[in-house]
């Protein structure tokens, strides 16, 4: 029961984070496998008609991942289970629908395509719902053997309520207020969006980005997200209060991409005069950064010690704001913080608030954070 508690206490923390829960997920589901045993986990956001903007998967192999993101009318039609119709219809219900698996799901695209190659047997899914509007699918599956059950299902819901409020609070300033570089590469392109130069760390960053369908239709040209960052450059006039840069949460972090040209400094045109003299030949160059939000971080090296799930809450946001943070965002009186920070202190080998946050900000040694793909 503790452990379960703890883990409980753990996905409640990161949800309350204000991080957007793409870039939470695969912690998120990690900590699920500990109250749904077994299972592995599986998140798309959407948007209201039920098409995924951005998804992770936990085990599910790529060459279904890849199906489903450059052919995803294969699980649209009437006759299919997949995330277009749990997410995008409100004729089923919340929760529940595959805890007994309806006719036909076991032929159809979306079982044959995308779970029968992960090995995925049964399956236990909630809509996602904020404010009465659809915003996407939680689901965990499990392969031949024992079934869900109506336990796991409330469970599932109690996740399924704590992601929600993460899609309801999440907010970008939480992710811009601390953070490392895990990952940085520069792909070259050309201004009408074809594809220069580009090489494996490229191609690891890019892979972690949801581009589903008309996303990205060419391979061979950035995609659309990208090519607004050149059209930006290109017209300076039109866009004149939008950076060249954009803020993509993927699991487990986000990527940061930005946009400049390749050029000498005296043809660069001005930012306020549209550049009709560049052809569609002029170098662009588009630095990716993968960074990793603190809070990941501070939730990583929490999780390695015996910590109560309050100590563990307190030291969350102690690491993250000090005693402030913990003020308002727990409900919890000076004695108790002070006793949870004295054990803190202690398991942590620390003397002050300061050397508190700079140990639990430090990856733990020997440990780095996988990069989530999507799919």
């Amino acid at each position: 029961m503790r452990k379960n508690n703890r883990a409980w206490a753990l996905l409640r923390v990161l949800t309350c984070s204000r991080l957007d829960p793409m870039a939470i997920a695969p912690d998120a589901l990690a900590i699920v496998r500990t109250v749904i045993p077994n299972a592995a986990g599986m998140l798309f956001l959407t948007s209201h008609d039920g098409m995924p903007h951005a998804f992770f998967h936990e085990d599910t192999p790529q060459s279904a991942r890849d199906i489903f993101v450059r052919e995803p009318q294969l699980f649209m039609g009437p006759k299919e289970f997949s995330v277009f119709q749990l997410a995008g219809s409100s004729a089923f219900p919340k929760a529940g629908r595959f805890l007994e698996p309806p006719p036909g799901f076991y032929s159809s695209n979306s079982y044959q395509l995308l779970h029968r190659p992960a090995g995925h047997h049964h399956f236990l899914e909630s809509r996602l719902e904020v404010d009465g509007r659809r915003c996407g699918v939680i689901s965990v599956t499990r392969g031949h053997g024992k079934p869900f059950n109506q336990r796991d299902l409330a469970n599932l819901e109690q996740v399924a309520r704590y992601v929600e409020h993460a899609i309801k609070s999440a907010d970008a300033a939480a992710a811009d207020a601390d953070w490392v570089v895990a990952q940085e590469a520069m792909l070259v392109a050309r201004a009408d969006g074809s594809i220069l130069f580009g090489n494996t760390a490229v191609d690891a960053l890019l892979a972690d980005v949801p581009h589903v369908g008309s996303l990205w239709p060419d391979r061979r040209r950035l995609p659309l997200m990208f090519l607004h960052l050149i059209e930006r450059l290109r017209d300076g006039k039109r866009y004149p209060n939008q950076m060249p840069s954009i803020s993509i949460a993927v699991p487990g972090a986000y990527i940061e991409a930005s946009a400049h040209w390749l050029l000498a400094p005296e043809a660069v045109p001005r930012a306020d005069a549209y550049p009709a003299e560049l052809t569609a030949d002029a170098p662009v160059g588009i630095v990716l950064r993968r960074r990793v939000p603190a809070h990941l971080t501070v939730l990583e090296r929490l999780r390695e010690a015996e910590l109560t799930p309050r100590e563990l809450e307190v030291g969350f946001w102690m690491a993250l704001g000090k005693r402030d943070a913990v003020r308002a965002n727990l409900p919890i009186s000076e004695a108790v913080l002070r006793d949870c920070v004295k054990v803190l202190f202690d398991r942590f080998g620390c003397n002050s608030q300061d050397d508190f946050q700079q140990r639990l900000r430090q990856p733990a040694s020997g440990h780095s954070r996988a990069s989530g793909n999507p799919g």
